[in-house]
C-alpha cells in the first residue's frame, strides 16, 4: 500500500513554487521527476538540488534514497528547498573525455607524428622514452577501464563547464609532458632511473587499482553513498587511492629524469588531491562523528 505525502517546494529565499504529491516508498529521483512534470518542466532532475530546510547544516536529498528516510512518521506536509544547478553532465562521460585525451595526445609526440622536433625527429626513442610511453598508455588505459567497469557514480552529475575545465587540465599536461619526455636525444639517463622508476610506477599503479576495487565492493551497486572504508591502506590513510596516484607519477618522474613538465604535473596533481582528501576527511567526520577512526592520516603517512 502506497503512502503519499505532500511536498512543498520553495527557494532558499522563501519563494514558493508549489506542491506535489510523492510516494514515501519511492526514491528522491522519482520526486525530482514529479517536480519537473508538475512545477518546472524546463528543469531536468539532474539539475535539481533539494534540501531539507531549517537546519544549521541542511541535508541534501540523495537521488537513490527513499523519501521515507527524510520524512517523519505521520508527517503530511514535507518541505524542501530547491536550487537550479544549471546544465549538468554525468561523471562517466566527463572522465572518459578527460582520460581519452592524454591517451591520444602523448602518442602524437612519442610516435613523432607532430612536426615539433625539427631535424632530430629521425632519432629513435631511447629505452627510457619507450618505457615511459608504455607506462603512460597502460596507466590511461587502466583509468578508462576503471571508469567503465569499476567506479560507481550513481546519479552524480557536475556542471557542464567542468568538462572543458577538466579536459583542459589533462590534455594540456599530456601535451607538455609528452613533448618534454620525448625530446630526441642521443644521451641516455643513468640506468638507475629505469631500474627504480619502472617498478615504483607499476607498484603504486597496482595499489591504486586495488584501492578502487575495494571502494567499489564497499558500496551498493549503482550507488555512491558514503561508508567508512576498511582494509588495506584504508586502515591508515583516508584516501590511499590519491596517495598511490601521487606516488605513481613520482615514479614516472624518477624514470624520466624529472622533466619540468612531469614535475609540474605531479605537483599540481598533489595539491589538488590534498584538497580533495581534506574535504573527504571532513565529510567523513561530519557524517560519522565519533565512529570515524581518529588514527587515520589524511593523505600522506605520518603527516
Amino acid at each position: 500500500m502506497s503512502r503519499i505525502v505532500r511536498v512543498k517546494v520553495s527557494s532558499k529565499g522563501g519563494r514558493a513554487y508549489g506542491e506535489v504529491e510523492a510516494d514515501l516508498d519511492c526514491d528522491v529521483m522519482a520526486l525530482k521527476k514529479e517536480i519537473q512534470a508538475r512545477l518546472m518542466p524546463n528543469v531536468k532532475p539532474c539539475s535539481q538540488r533539494l534540501e531539507v530546510p531549517g537546519r544549521e547544516n541542511p541535508i541534501v536529498l540523495d537521488d537513490v534514497t527513499k523519501l521515507s528516510e527524510y520524512v517523519v512518521e505521520g508527517q503530511e506536509l514535507f518541505e524542501v528547498t530547491f536550487k537550479n544547478l544549471g546544465p549538468q553532465i554525468a561523471f562517466r562521460p566527463v572522465y572518459i573525455m578527460e582520460y581519452l585525451g592524454p591517451w591520444l595526445i602523448y602518442g602524437l609526440f612519442a610516435l613523432r607524428i607532430l612536426p615539433v622536433y625539427g631535424a632530430k625527429a629521425f632519432l629513435p626513442l631511447n629505452i627510457v622514452q619507450k618505457t615511459a610511453f608504455f607506462l603512460w598508455m597502460v596507466h590511461y588505459t587502466k583509468r578508462l577501464l576503471e571508469t567503465l567497469f569499476v567506479h560507481e557514480f550513481g546519479t552524480l552529475t557536475m556542471p557542464i563547464f567542468n568538462l572543458f575545465k577538466n579536459c583542459a587540465y589533462y590534455w594540456s599536461f599530456a601535451a607538455a609532458v609528452g613533448y618534454n619526455v620525448n625530446i630526441p636525444t642521443e644521451h641516455e639517463l643513468p640506468s638507475w632511473h629505469l631500474y627504480l622508476g619502472f617498478p615504483w610506477f607499476c607498484c603504486f599503479m597496482i595499489l591504486n587499482f586495488l584501492c578502487h576495487l575495494r571502494l567499489k565492493y564497499m558500496r551498493r551497486p549503482g550507488c555512491n553513498d558514503f561508508v567508512i572504508p576498511h582494509g588495506g591502506l584504508f586502515e591508515y590513510i583516508t584516501c590511499p587511492n590519491y596517495f598511490c596516484e601521487i606516488m605513481t607519477w613520482f615514479g614516472f618522474n624518477i624514470l624520466t629524469g624529472f622533466t619540468i613538465a612531469g614535475v609540474a604535473f605531479n605537483i599540481v596533481g598533489t595539491l589538488q588531491m590534498i584538497q580533495w582528501a581534506t574535504q573527504r576527511r571532513d565529510k567523513f567526520i561530519k557524517l560519522f562523528g565519533s565512529k570515524w577512526p581518529k588514527n587515520r592520516y589524511v593523505l600522506f603517512p605520518f603527516i
